[in-house]
């Protein structure tokens, strides 16, 4: 369990935005955002501060315990986004198209999003 100030200071470093997806914890009114293990104590991950982030409630669930996935475009094993080593700008970036904007994703966060899919 996260003890309350712990809690505060992830909230307060990432500026209350999931850091995976960027979404502002305003913008998700149905769903509170999670203090989630990057690296799940499962796999040896701790509740250093390090080892936490925000995340919103779909990319806590796409991402789960897992630290790697299939890219299902490539089929290539790889490594998911983690906010602590990886440049966000290099996995995301906003696109817009006709119908709005949405985020590009790389084989790290397409790979996340498929084992949603299938579970």
């Amino acid at each position: 369990m996260i003890d309350s100030l712990t809690r505060e200071q992830v909230l307060q470093r990432a500026g209350r935005r999931c850091e995976y997806c960027l979404l502002h914890e305003d913008d998700d009114p149905l769903f509170t955002f999670h203090i989630e293990h990057i690296i799940a104590k499962q796999h040896g991950g701790t509740d250093a501060l390090s080892n936490l982030a925000l995340a919103c409630h779909q990319d806590n669930l796409r991402k789960g315990p897992n630290l790697t996935g299939i890219d299902p475009v490539t089929r290539q094993l790889v490594r998911l986004f983690n906010p602590r080593r990886h440049n966000g700008s290099k996995h995301f970036r906003w696109a817009y198209s006709t119908d709005g904007p949405y985020i590009r994703k790389n084989c790290s966060e397409r790979s996340a999003s498929a084992m949603t899919r299938a579970q």
